[in-house]
């Protein structure tokens, strides 16, 4: 799933607060779980079909860079229409090729979460080092 926390409109959160659990704990959090911390969620999404879901979220993500696009070259548009249509044509491509599951987009710019799993991967070998020690003292 190559979409980060940033392309949701409105679950932004829980979808960070997911792939942290699944990262530290190795397995998705029981259902009880995810609806305490979020209760907002709507709880029968989860008998949906995972596959439609994710199309779904495809054709919302691709709607709302499309209406970006324009959004941002409205001014523009008004002043120098040609201008404004190159502009808008080039982030229609990019809105497109972010939403083509057969292009891998290797650098999107970030990698705060690659960023936060070493860092708890560090943390974890400083407590099992700590643990080891202790050991070797008793």
């Amino acid at each position: 799933f190559k979409y980060s926390s940033s392309d949701f409109a409105k679950h932004g959160k829980p979808f960070k607060w997911l792939n942290k659990y699944v990262d530290e704990n190795g397995e998705f959090p029981p259902h009880s779980l995810l609806q305490e911390n979020f209760p907002e969620l709507n709880s029968e999404a989860a008998d949906n079909n995972l596959d439609y879901l994710i199309a779904v979220f495809k054709n919302q993500v691709t709607f709302r860079g499309a209406v970006k696009a324009f959004q941002t070259n409205k001014d523009l548009l008004q002043e120098n229409p040609k201008k404004a249509i190159s502009q808008i044509s080039s982030l229609l491509d990019d809105v497109m090729i972010h939403g083509d599951d057969d292009i891998v987009e290797y650098d999107k710019g970030s990698d705060d979460r690659f960023k936060e799993w070493i860092k708890r991967k560090e943390e974890k070998e400083v407590m099992r080092s700590d643990l080891r020690e202790n050991k070797l003292k008793e």
